[in-house]
């Protein structure tokens, strides 16, 4: 499988590149009122409406350096877009359109020429998946079904 990387305070970061739409330049956000801190606000593709998650804030702590001015916008698969071959591999995808704003693009990493291993046991954070492992570089990826789940508000159900 190949990941889509990118940087998170100088960090590198992945998520499986069959999730990833397109990486859009910086978008306007538009504030939500009331919303949880880490929603950046709603940002407008093409017509449609979709939540924008600031990734600094799910994975750094609130002393962080200040974001970079130029950020890129990873605009994933909705649930209905995904593709057969991202399904077959168990990829899990929203209804609804979620952004995910990082620092900076990385590029593709092939993960078949990386070494998988999984979280390690000082890391409780609940939205990694494991690291990935090059010669030179450390590449930790993201769970964007649970990253995205924590913001789900259930809604209640009409009688």
């Amino acid at each position: 499988m190949e990941y889509a990387s990118f940087l998170v305070g100088g960090h590198l970061f992945g998520i499986p590149v069959l999730l990833v739409q397109e990486i859009s330049k910086p978008l306007r956000l538009f504030p939500v009122p009331g919303h949880d801190p880490k929603v950046a606000g709603l940002v407008s593709l093409r017509g449609r409406t979709a939540v924008a998650l600031d990734v600094r804030r799910f994975l750094l702590d609130d002393d962080a350096a200040s974001p970079p001015r130029s950020r890129k916008f990873y605009v994933l698969e909705t649930e209905e877009s995904l593709s057969r071959e991202a399904r077959e591999l168990g990829l899990e995808a929203h209804s609804e359109t979620i952004v995910l704003i990082v620092d900076e693009a990385q590029g593709i990493l092939d993960g078949e020429k990386l070494e998988f291993h999984p979280p390690p046991a000082h890391v409780r954070e609940e939205y990694i998946d494991g690291v990935m492992k090059s010669e030179s570089r450390l590449m930790t990826l993201i769970s964007v079904p649970r990253l995205v789940k924590d913001l789900m508000v259930p809604q209640e159900e009409s009688p």
